[in-house]
């Protein structure tokens, strides 16, 4: 009965994981596929690059917010199984980067903005603090992917610092999940370490050209 509230709880994560903000914003204001244009990626940072920044705003928010309301409710609703905000969560990043409706094939955003949602859920300030600090080391080494991979690396082991190991279960849980974001990352970190990533000011530059 407990395994069957978890995966109940998981797949409410992923159904909200699914609202793919992104690709409604793309195909609503440019009628295009997000994932055939700029970084091919259904994502908010692609909506900054193919749509415009202020759009990639309301991304962002629409995406951080998929991975908090799961999260806020296995906890209301599912107070005696420990493991429920964390499970919610995950189910919210994977249904983010794996969606199921038909149009997008199970080819989605690569689940960041989301697993600061998860974050922000599960522990307020600290994800406040890690998602603070990603905005910060993403401005000064001006590329997103350090961001993504110092958080996705440093959470799991802070949530295992702060909750010890009687948390075990549920740090593992999240570290699977920091596992799949930054491997979503990988073509990020391979142009990365050739030095070719683009910049977070590149991407911005080519859509001010494009909008002149």
């Amino acid at each position: 009965m407990v395994i069957l509230k978890y995966i109940a709880i998981l797949l409410m994560g992923y159904v909200f994981g699914n609202i793919v903000i992104s690709y409604i914003i793309a195909k609503i204001k440019a009628g295009i596929d997000i994932r055939q244009f700029g970084t091919n990626n259904a994502g908010a940072s692609n909506v900054a690059v193919t749509v415009g920044y202020k759009y990639a705003f309301i991304a962002y928010i629409v995406d951080i917010l998929k991975g908090v309301a799961p999260v806020v409710i296995a906890r209301l609703a599912f107070r005696d199984l420990p493991y429920a905000p964390v499970i919610a969560g995950c189910g919210a990043v994977l249904g983010h980067i794996f969606p199921f409706i038909l149009q997008l094939k199970f080819k989605g955003g690569k689940g960041f903005a989301t697993y600061v949602g998860m974050m922000l859920g599960l522990s307020p300030l600290a994800g406040f603090i890690f998602g603070i600090s990603a905005i910060i080391v993403g401005i000064i080494t001006d590329r997103l992917v350090i961001s993504t991979v110092l958080v996705t690396v440093l959470y799991p082991v802070y949530t295992l610092i702060a909750k010890g190991y009687t948390f075990a279960i549920g740090v593992l849980i999240l570290a699977f999940t920091s596992i799949v974001v930054i491997f979503k990352h990988k073509d990020n970190i391979r142009r990365l370490l050739k030095n070719s990533e683009p910049r977070i000011r590149e991407n911005f530059g080519k859509y001010r050209k494009k909008k002149t």
